[in-house]
């Protein structure tokens, strides 16, 4: 009898017999190899195929050993997992998949049936369950739906990608179904009935719930219209989703886009829910603007609960978040409480209008908060900003052990270039450093005569201004330092070419010290000038 294993080895004894007799031999190897390549993106068939013989199961074998994720996309496919999981279970074959996903039909759905045809019993290796263009505000899930759903035990992460519900209760009850789940996904979802939006009951949750994690991308239709929703329908819809999400207080780490919020009074409120959250992360697209200013609503809310933030965060990121949000979003972490176990700080910043030196202002001193306790630090700025300052202070944090730069359009200038490398080397006094970053993306394009001048008037001999390599804690610990200059190759004209060149010649004088010992790796990428 055929063994179906997704790894392993395969034995047959009839497929072994039947391929000892060369007259029984049909095709070639290499004809059949090629029938079955054509089935590559069809798990179920290729598992038929093990039942052939012993040369098709070696065929379908080599695609199967790939397959890590499920991919079901019509009833047909899902009766066919079902009946290979239930006839192999003994063999195991449900172990090698770990991710189930499921994209309805809309003309004919048959999501609303997949725990009943695919039992969780069988597939016990799914640890994540992802369903896309699911309609349940149409076709409502089987009335033993969410039973059969609890058998997926091993399941911890379950994701919804532009989905419809009749209401939030059915979110709600996926969640309690799961027995183990620890991560729950929101991408661009609808809702049809829209509810009065009220704080949902505890009685109406899980007394054991596990859920730890909570992300929450851009709402589906601010996504159709690249604009906040600003409808009464879109904003309740919005807001019901937020009460759901809110009702889950063991949640520890929230993921959230920020055009889910009216405001950043809406936002504190919101995260208030939850007083075990310890990791933060905001994102938005940055063609998009949301709320760019402090709102009446702001002003009160900052007003009644000055001081009063009860989360400590040990991870806080900000991504792609205009100036002005992004300044708001830090006062989360501006109180000593909030800051006092503060581990990782990642801000990605690419808005260089607004309030930027403020926003400056508020990492540092978000910086100087932390002192000890932060270990990671990483820091994406553009230069093409007011502030002639591009990177914080870190003096005050003794324990980094990791720092990642990245900074965007800086001006061709080796002087700036230069005082920027040395000012951060000099700054960082933590005797635990590990790993020191430095990607800086250099602005040909918009160079000007004047500045190539500059870079080309400096032929001082740079060792001599690289004493501060000598010192501090990185110069005997070989390896510890990676620094990349990255070049703006858009506009290839001869000028741009001369300058890249001084500037990589100056840089590799003035790092001589590090790259003899092997403490740098310094990397030049976006021409085609080697380094001198």
């Amino acid at each position: 009898m055929t063994n179906l294993s997704f790894s392993g080895d395969i034995h047959s004894e009839s497929a072994t017999t039947w391929l000892s007799n060369p007259t029984t031999r049909r095709f070639p190897q290499e004809v059949i190899e090629q029938i079955v390549d054509h089935l590559w993106d069809d798990p179920v068939a290729l598992a038929m195929c093990f039942r052939v013989c012993h040369s098709w199961l070696a065929a379908a074998k080599y695609h199967l050993d790939e397959y890590k994720d499920m991919t079901i996309r019509s009833r047909m496919a899902l009766t066919g997992y079902g009946r290979m999981f239930k006839l192999h279970r003994r063999e195991r074959v449900n172990e090698q998949a770990q991710t189930m996903k499921i994209l309805d039909n809309p003309l004919k759905p048959f999501a609303h049936l997949f725990p009943m045809l695919i039992l969780g019993c069988d597939a016990t290796g799914i640890s994540q369950l992802e369903m896309s263009r699911v309609d349940w505000a149409t076709t409502r899930p089987h009335s033993r739906f969410f039973n059969y759903l609890s058998y997926y035990t091993s399941t911890t992460v379950l994701e919804f990608n532009e989905c419809c519900f009749g209401s939030p209760s059915q979110i709600r009850r996926a969640i309690n179904a799961l027995p183990n789940l620890t991560t729950l996904v929101l991408r661009s979802i609808t809702l049809r009935d829209v509810p009065v939006t009220a704080p949902i009951s505890r009685t109406m949750l899980k007394a054991d719930q596990k859920l730890e994690k909570i992300e929450l991308f851009l709402p589906r239709r601010a996504l159709d219209r690249r604009s906040s929703p600003n409808s009464g329908a879109d904003r309740e819809a919005i807001r019901s989703i937020l009460a759901e999400c809110a009702s889950h207080a063991s949640v520890v780490w929230l993921s959230l886009d920020m055009d889910y919020f009216d405001s950043f009074a809406h936002l504190a409120q919101f995260i208030r829910h939850f007083p075990a959250l310890a990791r933060f992360t905001a994102r938005c697209s940055p063609d998009r603007s949301g709320w760019d200013s402090r709102s009446p609503d702001d002003i009160a809310f900052e007003a009644r609960t000055a001081d009063a933030n009860t989360q400590l965060f040990s991870i806080f990121e900000l991504s792609y978040i205009r100036t002005t949000r992004a300044v708001q979003l830090m006062s989360l972490v501006s109180t000593p409480r909030a800051c006092s176990k503060l581990e990782q700080l990642r801000i990605t910043q690419v808005d260089p209008t607004g309030p930027t030196a403020e926003l400056l202002l508020a990492v540092t001193h978000t910086l100087h908060l932390s002192g000890p306790a932060l270990k990671l630090f990483r820091w994406e700025w553009p230069c093409n900003t007011d502030s002639l300052l591009c990177i914080p202070r870190l003096s005050w944090n003794t324990s980094l052990e990791q720092v990642h730069i990245v900074l965007y359009d800086m001006p061709p200038s080796l002087r700036r270039i230069k005082d920027t490398l040395s000012s951060l080397v000099s700054d960082i006094t933590s005797p635990h450093m590990r790993k020191l970053r430095v990607d800086i993306h250099l602005e040909l394009a918009k160079a000007g005569r004047g500045v190539e001048e500059e870079s080309c008037l400096e032929t001082d001999d740079a060792n001599c201004n690289s004493t501060f390599l000598r010192g501090g804690v990185f110069h005997q610990v070989p390896g510890t330092a990676a620094v990349r200059v990255w070049l703006d190759a858009r506009n290839n004209s001869p000028s741009h070419g001369r300058m890249a060149a001084k500037i990589k010649s100056h840089l590799a004088a003035l790092f001589a010290p590090w790259l003899d010992c092997g403490t740098l790796d310094l990397e030049f990428r976006g021409d085609s000038i080697s380094l001198p």
